[in-house]
C-alpha cells in the first residue's frame, strides 16, 4: 500500500483460517480449503504490501505518522525493484501449484499496477503457460494510463473509485475506451462505485454510509470474475 488512504479506516473484524508461511522465497499468507480432502480448483494471490508499522496501519495513521511509513516504502519499492520479484514468485507458483490450475491475481492500490503488466502476457513460466488467467485490482495507483492498459491480453476486471484522487474520472474514462475499442474487446471491465474514495475496497471506514456494501460488492466483482475464467 502507498497512499494515506489506503493506511486509513477501521479494525475489521474476524478469524482468519490461514497462516503466514515461506512460499517461493516470499512470505505469504496461504489458506486451504476447509475439506482438507477437497482438491484446490484454483490459485489466487492477493498483492498488497504493508510497511513496517503494521499496528499503525491496523489502526488509523495521523498524517505524520502516515508520512514515516510512506517515505521509506516508496524509496524502496520501486517499480523497477519490485517488478521482478513479483513477476519470478509468479512464475514459481505457476510452476508448482498452479501448474494445473488457474491462478488469479488481486492488486490493490500499489498492487493493481503489477496485475496490470502481469495481464500483459509479455511473461510465461517455463511450461509455457501464462502467469495469471485472470487479474483483479481495486483503486490501482502509478498506474501509465492508457499505455499500460493497452498492453493488457489477460482479462483484469477493475473496482474503481468516483472520487479517487489516483485514477480519477478522466482516467477512468481512458480505461473504460480501451476495453471498448476492438483490440480491447474481452480483456476487461470497468465497474465505477459512486461516492467511494481511494482504499474502499481494502480499508472501508464503516462509519461512512455505503462504505460497507461498496467493499463487498467489490469483493464479489472480483469472485464473479474468477470464476467467469
Amino acid at each position: 500500500m502507498s497512499c494515506p488512504n489506503c493506511f486509513s479506516g477501521n479494525i475489521h473484524q474476524g478469524t482468519p483460517r490461514g497462516e503466514v508461511t515461506s512460499l517461493h522465497g516470499l512470505q505469504a499468507y496461504t489458506t486451504k480449503p476447509l475439506n482438507e480432502d477437497m482438491r484446490p480448483r484454483s490459485v489466487c494471490c492477493l498483492q498488497q504490501k504493508s510497511c513496517s508499522i503494521p499496528a499503525d496501519s491496523q489502526l488509523g495513521l495521523s498524517s505524520p505518522s502516515m508520512l514515516t511509513g510512506m517515505v521509506p516504502f516508496m524509496y524502496y519499492n520501486t517499480f523497477g525493484v519490485t517488478w521482478p520479484i513479483i513477476r519470478d514468485f509468479f512464475k514459481s507458483v505457476r510452476e508448482n501449484e498452479g501448474a494445473e490450475v488457474p491462478i488469479y491475481g488481486a492488486g490493490f492500490c500499489w498492487g493493481g499496477k503489477y496485475i496490470v503488466n502481469l495481464a500483459a502476457g509479455a511473461d510465461t513460466a517455463s511450461n509455457g503457460k501464462p502467469l495469471l488467467n485472470a487479474g483483479f485490482t481495486g483503486h490501482p495507483s502509478f498506474l501509465e494510463i492508457p499505455s499500460e492498459i493497452e498492453k493488457i491480453r489477460i482479462p483484469v476486471s477493475f473496482a474503481l473509485a468516483e472520487k479517487d484522487m489516483v485514477v480519477k474520472p478522466p482516467h477512468i474514462e481512458q480505461i473504460k475506451q480501451v476495453f471498448l475499442s476492438e483490440s480491447g474487446t474481452g480483456k476487461g471491465e470497468v465497474v465505477v462505485y459512486e461516492g467511494a474514495g481511494h482504499g474502499f475496497c481494502v480499508r472501508a471506514d464503516f462509519l461512512q454510509e455505503d462504505a460497507s456494501r461498496q467493499a463487498d460488492e467489490a469483493e464479489n466483482q472480483a469472485l464473479a470474475w474468477f470464476e467467469r475464467y
